[in-house]
């Protein structure tokens, strides 16, 4: 771990890849191991779309996102909502394919995660996730 402390996920984290880890500030449960950003246009539109089922750890991290769909998927996601401070103010579980999230009330963000992660995880309306840029899985 770093000297920096973990702080809640937020709105000017950097736009790219990262090595951070995520982790939910209530149970302090690791949610995410590697990070990746959709910050740009053409990587919010694309997502995860096209892309092999997400691994244990990964994560994408669309911003800015207040809805999602999964038309074109070929498998389920968990989709966390997070406002501007990291606070998770909608869960969608197990988002089957050919199905949207048009708007969610508050939303900022939204944190696409393998299938089953939001129980693995016990992530709960209201639950912050803190970053630690220079954090390890271990």
């Amino acid at each position: 771990m770093t000297s920096e402390q973990p702080r809640p996920l937020a709105a000017g984290e950097p736009r790219r890849d990262t090595r951070a880890v995520l982790r939910c500030s209530r149970t302090d449960v690791l949610v995410v191991t590697r990070l990746r950003v959709a910050g740009n246009m053409l990587s919010r539109l694309k997502g995860l779309l096209g892309s092999a089922e997400p691994a244990p750890g990964d994560g994408l991290w669309i911003v800015p996102c207040s809805g999602v769909h999964t038309v074109g998927m070929r498998y389920p996601i968990d989709v966390v909502f997070l406002d501007r401070a990291g606070r998770i103010v909608a869960t969608r579980p197990e988002l089957r394919p050919l199905r949207a999230v048009p708007w969610v009330r508050h939303a900022h963000s939204a944190l696409e995660l393998r299938q089953g992660a939001i129980a693995r995880c016990d992530l709960r309306t209201g639950d912050v996730l803190v970053v630690d840029p220079g954090g390890t899985a271990g």
